[in-house]
């Protein structure tokens, strides 16, 4: 029941599901690889078109769950994005979203990526959350499981925040010795510090980025975030041959319209053997609104360092850490957090992205 006492409107899962279709990439580039943030923009457009009919308003990306590249994405590549409702909230929404591609020897498709994508439904005069959208009926076993599996997921990311804070609490922070011992064993050439890491770029939006509640389109933030990303792991290890191949958390906290100028801060967080993990943090210029400048998004992306012939190679390049730079220690310390949340947990469907898509990217020299 709406909090005004109207009696909801009940949907069926059956009904609010869709897909999207298309052939990614530049033809003359076919079978090189394409950036996942193509894969990310229609995750996006097509969880958006599903939330805006069920909700049967305007919605607003919340946070993509995690986003794991299951097997590289190619220029001139078929891909087919499907998703559905699976959790209902007095005004949020949960889409599952699966990327597949069409493996052209099997004439069949297989899975690229998935997600589970939140969105909040808005009330278009107040620009508040709108509470009076549809409930979610389920009328078979197996949306009952996608619903429990979207519920298993939200008390996972409950879990995961909890670790993340504890990591940071005091009493919990590692010493710069402490973190030198994580990367025992492995061959560097050079160290960096994590604030040498740092790349910030700084972009003002336009009118061509909004979307229908004339703010900019979540899609396109992906895309900035990634680019990002990917820039700061070249940056960090000299090679310009580095590919995402997960995404972590990214969060979704405030809006952006076209007058707002964007700022993003990357930095390296961790080192592994051929992978390393790219923290951003995104803050918008919201003085004109009376906010000054306020955090609007954030995520983790985990890039791979490969040779121009596409087989992993070793990180060459390390992080230094001095105990005076406390900020530096949180940021590792959390990063390790992660990392140990996820080798704990089975993040979904009992897999893991670096088992199945490295397999496609032998080690250089083997």
């Amino acid at each position: 029941m709406a909090e005004d006492g109207v009696v909801k409107k009940e949907k069926p899962a059956s009904s609010a599901k869709d897909f999207l279709a298309e052939v990614l990439g530049e033809e003359a580039l076919a079978g090189k690889l394409l950036s996942p943030s193509a894969i990310l923009e229609l995750m996006d457009l097509v969880a958006g078109r599903i939330a805006f009919a069920f909700a049967e308003g305007p919605c607003t990306t919340v946070s993509f769950d995690r986003v794991d590249i299951l097997v590289p994405i190619c220029h001139g590549d078929l891909v087919r994005v499907e998703g559905q409702v699976v959790l209902v909230g007095s005004s949020s929404i949960t889409i599952h979203v699966e990327a597949k591609k069409h493996d052209f020897n099997l004439r069949k498709f297989k899975t690229v990526a998935y997600s589970y994508i939140t969105y909040v439904a808005i009330d278009p005069k107040t620009l508040r959350p709108n509470k009076n959208i549809p409930t979610l009926k389920v009328e078979n076993e197996n949306e009952m499981k996608m619903m429990e599996s979207a519920k298993r997921r939200k008390e996972l990311s409950v879990r995961w925040v909890a670790a993340q804070k504890a990591a940071a609490s005091e009493g919990a922070m590692p010493t710069a010795s402490a973190l030198a011992e994580t990367e025992k064993g492995l061959s560097r050439r050079e160290y960096l510090t994590v604030n040498e890491t740092e790349v910030v770029v700084r972009k003002q939006m336009l009118p061509r980025h909004n979307n229908h509640l004339n703010i900019i389109f979540g899609g396109d933030v992906l895309r900035w975030m990634l680019g990002v990303a990917q820039v700061t792991a070249k940056r960090f290890t000299g090679n310009t041959h580095m590919i995402v191949i997960s995404m972590n958390r990214i969060d979704f906290r405030q809006t952006i319209k076209p007058e707002h100028v964007v700022e993003m801060h990357a930095r390296v967080v961790s080192v592994r053997n051929t992978t390393i993990e790219v923290e951003i943090e995104a803050f918008v210029d919201k003085i004109m609104d009376g906010l000054g400048i306020v955090t609007s998004h954030s995520g983790y992306f985990t890039v791979l360092n490969v040779d121009e012939i596409g087989f992993r190679r070793p990180v060459q390049v390390g992080l230094n850490h001095t105990d005076d730079d406390q900020d530096a220690l949180q940021r590792c310390a959390k990063a390790i957090a992660r990392r140990d949340f996820d080798e704990r947990i089975e993040v979904s469907r009992d897999v893991k992205s670096d088992k199945f898509f490295l397999e496609g990217f032998p080690v250089s020299g083997s």
